[in-house]
């Protein structure tokens, strides 16, 4: 393997402990690492802080990736890409532990998802039923007051012309005086008198 090269340096510990991370995936390739290589990668990179480099290990031996590779066991490697110890039993096993564990994890994570994903659809099929009910309801409601406005203009309608034929009933039952008009009044009676003759003596 090429010779040490210490990392760039920039401002955050998480963007610089995935520089470390990327330079662990490209080095190792996923190959377990040697115990105790956290201090070789201070010494390597003498001014990378101490809290970065515990967190690029930390992510990079945590991944899916690296744990399936130390499940299988195998040698370990050190900086220079030469073996150093073997993966034990514990480790393989302590690895399995972990995936399995991700793995149920996994898929109860899923399992909720797609509990509320049904939850989700059953509430939404609902709440249109409702919304539907709802409207036909507010359809029937409206309908039913146009008939009921209908209904009452029709009986108001026939009161007024009842009202109107009582009155014209009325009407025609009362005698009023007759009015004659003028022109058919009789000429009044022309009374001539006579000249009553006194006789001279």
């Amino acid at each position: 393997m090429n010779e040490a090269q210490p990392p760039p340096q920039p401002d955050s510990i998480a963007t610089q402990a995935k520089v470390v991370m990327a330079m662990l995936a490209e080095r190792f390739q996923g190959k377990p690492l040697k115990v105790g290589i956290k201090e070789d990668l201070k010494a390597a990179y003498p001014n990378v802080p101490d809290a970065v480099i515990k967190r690029a290990l930390g992510r990079h031996c945590g991944s899916a990736r690296y744990l399936k590779t130390l499940a299988k066991g195998g040698p370990r490697y050190d900086m220079n890409g030469t073996t150093s110890g073997e993966v034990s039993p514990e480790a393989q096993e302590t690895a399995r532990q972990e995936l399995a564990d991700r793995t149920i994890a996994m898929n109860a994570k899923k399992a909720a998802l797609y509990k509320q994903k049904i939850m989700e659809k059953q509430q939404a099929t609902e709440k249109a039923k409702a919304e539907q009910e709802a409207a036909r309801a507010a359809k029937k409601e409206e309908k039913k007051k146009a008939w009921e406005a209908k209904q009452s203009a029709a009986k108001a309608e026939q009161e007024a012309r009842k009202k109107a034929a009582r009155l014209a009933l009325a009407a025609a039952k009362q005698k009023p005086d007759q009015v004659v008009p003028r022109s058919a009044k009789p000429a009044p009676a022309i009374v001539v008198k006579k000249k009553r003759t006194i006789e001279k003596p």
